[in-house]
């Protein structure tokens, strides 16, 4: 699995900023003065600059702790309701960590930062190709999962990052023809990058190009049952329309 980088869908910004254990407003401290991100599998550090850059929430976020120290569990400001729930954020911050080692060095999996998503695409391919089909239900679950825990970060409320927005489009649009195989979860995908987008609808269309026509109409049966359901009023209808119309 691959993507292409280099599309210009827009970003969006945050401007709050942290000095040592006090919060304050100065700009000229964003370079210097350290955020730490922490999960099960430990800490790290990352510059404010590079954190507004991918996750503009984050300093948000940190306003409201009071503290330059982030944890996991913030992305849902209150305890964990399920190991699931745990299992996302920590995965979350895992994305970040990644991020914030090197934000061009290239892999044979492409760029380093997206070495998380190139992994359990390529998981959920091969489980494919075996037509092993319980494995391939796992790996799409996995991979679904990673989608839930960028929803999290990258939320309306907490925003996307101008340096992660073109990969994590790509990501959605590389995804959609496995995830597809499973048509609910396909509606699940398209709600999620929808979501991360700000609700913006062109990427409803997208996402039902990406993926092959029967694909297409089971995705637009699946939101017709959503609506007949009672269920959401926004999202499904604009799946029909780009299904069907």
């Amino acid at each position: 699995m691959s993507y292409q980088r280099g599309r210009n869908h827009g970003h969006r910004h945050a401007n709050h900023i942290t000095d040592g254990g006090s919060l304050v407003k100065r700009i000229d401290n964003a370079a210097r003065t350290p955020i730490y991100l922490t999960n099960q599998n430990g800490r790290f550090s990352i510059s404010q600059s590079q954190l507004k850059s991918l996750w503009p929430g984050a300093m948000d976020l940190a306003r409201q702790q009071g503290n330059q120290i982030m944890y996991a569990k913030d992305l849902i400001n209150r305890p964990y309701r399920s190991v699931e729930e745990r299992d996302s954020c920590n995965l979350a911050i895992d994305f970040l960590r990644s991020c914030s080692v090197s934000m061009s060095a290239p892999t044979s999996h492409g760029l380093l930062h997206m070495s998380i998503f190139d992994g359990l695409a390529k998981n959920a391919l091969d489980s494919y190709r075996r037509n092993d089909a319980p494995l391939l239900q796992k790996d799409l679950k996995n991979l679904m999962d990673f989608f839930l825990c960028l929803t999290r970060l990258f939320d309306p409320e907490h925003g996307i990052g101008r340096a992660v927005y073109n990969e994590v489009i790509d990501m959605g649009l590389c995804a959609a023809p496995l995830i597809a195989i499973i048509p609910p979860s396909m509606y699940e995908l398209t709600h999620h990058m929808w979501t991360m987008t700000s609700y913006d609808s062109d990427i409803i269309v997208r996402m039902v190009k990406a993926i092959p026509p029967p694909d297409q109409k089971d995705l637009g049966e699946v939101a017709k049952a959503v609506i007949a359901a009672g269920g959401d009023a926004t999202f499904a209808p604009k799946v029909v329309v780009a299904v069907f119309y």
